[in-house]
């Protein structure tokens, strides 16, 4: 059962492509797993990077980021990033060009919503993952370097208010780790409060057997 409140902050996130064809891969929210995860750990101070090197190392025993350059990802290791988060790409065609927008979502909860993380560790990895270039594991036309953050919205209630508006950052603006809920009814019966956990975490709570391809969290989160 779900007590609230619950700290959650919610990042809808906009890319457009600035390539001639970019091909999605068929479980998108894996590979933004991986090819955040790997930037951060890449990134940050060694002490700080140590938890991203762990929790990447369920990948490397299958080969790491070169992983990218296969058409498809299956059997993919249950690594989490150390941090309690949920990526979630939106259902959408396998092929963009120039121009077009892809849109995922990103769920910081628990400890983990704080939105100085979201500014300092996660959106300079985006801002990289759209113009890296590596020949060792992109394959060509894979989104990888092929992309510019369009915007970034941050939900409040019912309604997203724009924390990046085409391409520019909104420094004032702070996200805190209640607003999602604002305006919204949750009544006292349990059932319907559970039900209204599908959106917080892309997790099927009716049919939780399986889970599919586009909704695979980088933290799995079972309320």
């Amino acid at each position: 059962m779900l007590h609230l409140p619950l700290n959650l902050i919610r990042y809808l996130v906009i890319c457009q492509v600035n390539s001639s064809v970019v091909w999605l891969p068929r479980s998108l929210s894996v590979e933004l797993s991986l090819v955040l995860g790997t930037i951060i750990a890449n990134r940050l101070p060694t002490l700080q990077a140590s938890l991203w090197r762990k929790a990447l190392a369920l990948w490397n025993e299958h080969g790491g980021i070169s992983l990218i350059r296969k058409k498809s990802l299956r059997n993919v290791p249950d690594a989490s990033w150390p941090m309690e988060t949920v990526l979630f790409a939106y259902p959408g065609k396998r092929t963009y060009g120039r121009g077009e927008l892809i849109l995922w979502e990103l769920k910081l909860l628990g400890e983990s919503a704080d939105h100085n993380l979201f500014l300092e560790i996660i959106l300079p990895a985006l801002e990289a993952a759209g113009s890296i270039v590596d020949e060792e594991w992109q394959s060509p036309n894979c989104l990888w370097g092929r992309f510019n953050i369009h915007s970034i919205y941050v939900a409040r209630g019912h309604r997203w208010e724009p924390l990046v508006d085409n391409g520019k950052l909104d420094l004032r603006y702070r996200a805190t780790p209640l607003q999602w809920s604002e305006g919204l009814l949750f009544d006292l019966d349990s059932r319907s409060r559970f039900k209204r956990l599908t959106w917080v975490t892309p997790f099927d709570q009716v049919n939780c057997e399986e889970t599919p391809d586009e909704e695979f969290p980088a933290k799995r989160i079972r309320p």
